[in-house]
């Protein structure tokens, strides 16, 4: 299988996606494409097309398209080993992590599946894995266009169309998130916390409150309330100040009474810490 053959059959699932919902809904890939088929080069660039078509352009699309046959089956969707690969061809991975470690291992036992070697380095080693992938993917593709037929063979076709429209819509790209986890990071008082990291570590979770609210309001505020207590988790619901700024807040007091204070406000501000303020308000008085 060419990476040529792959395109095609990429070019003829957009139009059967445009042909069923009467919209572009497959975002165009411009990453620099595979020039040939036995080198290291060639088969990093196919991982990284793979990559964007699979878990990116074609998110949306694939995720409500595997619960319709042939893509609903148990191999029709599975290309889970384009991630170890993409990380381990694109990212500095720390060799002492837990995570990087299991990475390094999928991406290498694949490797040796595929072609012999955990170590690719000749053009014949190099073709075998690139020959591998684009099989992958030309699987992957053609069931997914096998599952464009259901639209037009089920007797509800306007709910289906209907319901993959809505799917599509709430299949929000990962850096919609960051605002929702910004704007939890400022009201707690949280500092130097990256949204990035923490959008990273819940994103599936918080698709699926995306996915399952019933509408607009509810996805707001049912996220929010998620990536409230997500970051509350990472903290473990800490006070947003050092004893030193607590100090200063409540001037003047003295270092025996900061850990009673601290303690204190820890009991009354409640779980969210919603009552923080006042609680503070009444240290001052008090």
């Amino acid at each position: 299988m060419s990476f040529a053959e792959v395109h095609t059959l990429h070019l003829d699932f957009k139009r059967r996606l445009t042909s069923i919902l009467g919209r572009e809904v497959f975002p165009e890939l411009t990453l620099t494409p595979p020039r040939g088929n036995s080198d290291e080069l060639s088969f990093i660039r196919l991982v990284a097309w793979g990559y964007v078509l699979v878990f990116e352009s074609g998110r949306g699309a694939l995720s409500f398209l595997k619960n319709l046959p042939p893509l609903n089956d148990p191999d029709g969707a599975s290309l889970s080993h384009l991630h170890a690969l993409r990380t381990w061809a694109s990212h500095n991975l720390v060799l002492d992590k837990k995570r990087d470690i299991k990475t390094i291992q999928s991406a290498t036992m694949w490797l040796l599946e595929k072609c012999g070697t955990g170590s690719p380095a000749s053009a014949e080693e190099w073709q075998k894995c690139f020959y591998a992938l684009a099989s992958d993917l030309e699987n992957l593709l053609r069931r997914a266009i096998g599952s464009c037929d259901c639209f037009d063979k089920r007797e509800d076709r306007a709910d289906l169309i209907e319901s993959f429209k809505k799917s599509l819509d709430r299949n929000w790209d990962a850096f919609v998130f960051d605002g929702f986890v910004e704007q939890a990071i400022t009201k707690f008082g949280y500092q130097g916390i990256s949204a990035t990291d923490i959008r990273n570590a819940n994103l599936d979770a918080w698709r699926k409150i995306v996915a399952v609210s019933s509408d607009d309001r509810s996805i707001e505020r049912n996220l929010m309330i998620r990536v409230e207590n997500d970051i509350l988790a990472l903290m473990s619901s800490s006070l947003s100040f050092t004893s030193d700024e607590l100090r200063d807040i409540l001037k003047p007091i003295d270092y025996r009474s900061i850990t009673p204070a601290m303690l204190y406000l820890k009991n009354c501000a409640g779980e969210k810490l919603e009552n923080l303020q006042e609680i503070i308000q009444e240290l001052r008085i008090m």
